[in-house]
């Protein structure tokens, strides 16, 4: 992973400049940039995320997010703009999660939402016993 990337949350602005830095022309309409290079900006997590969410009308999606070219010797996968600020936004959540697990801050906010869960099934299961009650004439 580039030294300037790592451990770094993008905000858009840094995503779509580190894009038209490294995007070329691979498709009529648009630039975009090789899955290598992708990989080579954000590491193997990158290439995990891809491959996991390439699916047909899924959340990386052929025409959408990246195109392909073939030739009888080789293939070349690449990202459109919009294929590309997804990538960024799961490397920004990969750090998030990292950061809010090392945070005081982060647990206290754990045990805030950890109560908050409790409250709300305390409350669906009082209203799930005063139904049953309503339906049983009790």
């Amino acid at each position: 992973m580039k030294d300037g990337i790592k451990g770094k949350m993008l905000t858009k602005a840094d995503a779509e400049a580190l894009f038209d830095e490294n995007a070329v022309l691979l498709s009529y309409t648009c630039n975009a940039i090789p899955f290598y290079r992708v990989i080579e900006l954000f590491g193997e997590e990158a290439a995990a995320f891809l491959e996991s969410h390439m699916e047909y009308k899924g959340y990386i999606s052929l025409g959408r997010d990246w195109g392909s070219y073939s030739s009888e010797e080789s293939a070349n996968d690449y990202l459109y703009k919009c294929g590309f600020l997804k990538v960024v936004v799961d490397h920004n959540n990969r750090i998030a999660v990292e950061n809010h697990k090392n945070s005081n801050d982060g647990h206290m906010w754990d045990r805030y939402w950890e109560k908050r869960c409790r409250r709300l099934d305390e409350a669906e299961q009082e209203e799930k016993s005063k139904k049953n009650k309503r339906k049983t004439g009790n």
